[in-house]
């Protein structure tokens, strides 16, 4: 017999070599605690479960797009160079390109000509691309805004 050891007495009488888990558990951490580790197997998944609903519902919120952002048409190249509406342009240091699920992609996994709002920087690369959901497709662009009247 192993010293320090607390096994119950019935099952080492009986020839068992060791108790059932929950038996164990008790005999560990006390009858009183048990309450609470049950108590935590059932809370655990159902708050698991909670967050999980929550960061679906968050992530189908509709964006926002720049009222700036001009559409057009994208399709991969190679490397950083994409083309956008039949001209080549390369991809800014640091441009992101969004998918419909607002996930930054990979220029190389974008679909040929796929339907975009996109911003360049002052040389002229793209700094932002948004890929639209047929919803932002379907919507007309916001009217350009008109030059306030000069002096």
């Amino acid at each position: 017999m192993r010293a320090g050891r607390a096994t119950p007495l019935h099952f080492r009488s009986l020839g068992h070599g060791t108790p059932p888990a929950r038996t164990r558990l008790r005999n560990r951490i006390g009858p009183d605690r048990l309450h609470c580790a049950n108590a935590m197997r059932i809370c655990f998944p159902i708050g698991l479960a909670l967050f999980a609903s929550l960061s679906v519902a968050v992530a189908q919120t509709t964006r926002t797009l720049p009222a700036d952002a001009a559409r057009g048409s994208l399709t991969y190249v190679q490397g950083n160079i994409v083309s956008l509406d039949g001209r080549q342009l390369k991809l800014a240091p640091g441009g992101q390109i969004r998918g419909q699920n607002n996930l930054i992609v990979m220029p190389a996994t974008l679909a040929p000509r796929s339907l975009v709002k996109y911003r360049l920087d002052r040389n002229g690369d793209l700094v932002q691309v948004w890929v639209l959901t047929p919803e932002e497709a379907a919507r007309p662009d916001p009217p350009a805004p008109q030059p306030a009247p000069g002096r």
